[in-house]
């Protein structure tokens, strides 16, 4: 079986209303995907989709974990996401294609099935911090990488004191400051 088929939503013999759908999110998915930034996780997606005679409006709520690398010490680790959005995902049903609205996907109305797998990787991705500093959001600072920190701050102090070393940056800065007066 194709994985892919797990995420298409087949639409056209369902009343309208309110249907709910449940996908398992695992390492197949992200895979599936090819995503730089989310390689592996074990999440749930539940998708409420409301249906109308042309328009469906899909709600996405997440909980679980994905493997991120640390931005400040690389290390892989696991790091937990939550969150939900209303009206994630606008889908309108026309008889012509129009390109007018960014923000709303147009399907033809002959159209039965959407597949949904990257507005979900979408949604996951919304729920990733600009900057992932796991032990900072677990409040947990023994799973940094110390070894790597070590180093991080040996480079600093040594930037540092090559700063101070050069006698010419000392009187370019005097030539600054008298500048700045």
């Amino acid at each position: 079986m194709n994985p892919i088929n797990e995420f298409i939503i087949q639409f056209s013999g369902l009343s309208d209303g309110t249907h709910k759908f449940e996908f398992e999110i695992n390492n197949k998915f992200f895979e599936l995907i090819n995503s730089d930034l989310i390689k592996s996780g074990n999440l749930v997606v539940n998708a409420t989709m409301h249906k109308t005679s042309n328009l469906l409006t899909f709600d996405f709520e997440a909980e679980g974990t994905i493997d991120v690398e640390c931005d400040r010490c690389t290390i892989n680790s696991s790091f937990p996401i939550s969150g939900n959005e209303d009206a994630f995902l606008l889908v309108k049903l026309e008889s012509k294609f129009t390109d007018e609205d960014s923000e709303i996907i147009t399907l033809p109305i002959e159209e039965s099935e959407i597949n949904v797998s990257n507005y979900i990787f979408e949604f996951i991705h919304t729920l990733v911090p600009l900057s992932i500093v796991p032990c900072e959001y677990l409040d947990n600072e023994s799973i940094c990488n110390q070894e790597i920190l070590d180093k991080l701050n040996e480079l600093s102090e040594r930037k540092a004191s090559f700063e101070d070393i050069d006698p010419r940056w000392s009187a370019l800065k005097n030539l600054k400051n008298e500048n700045d007066n």
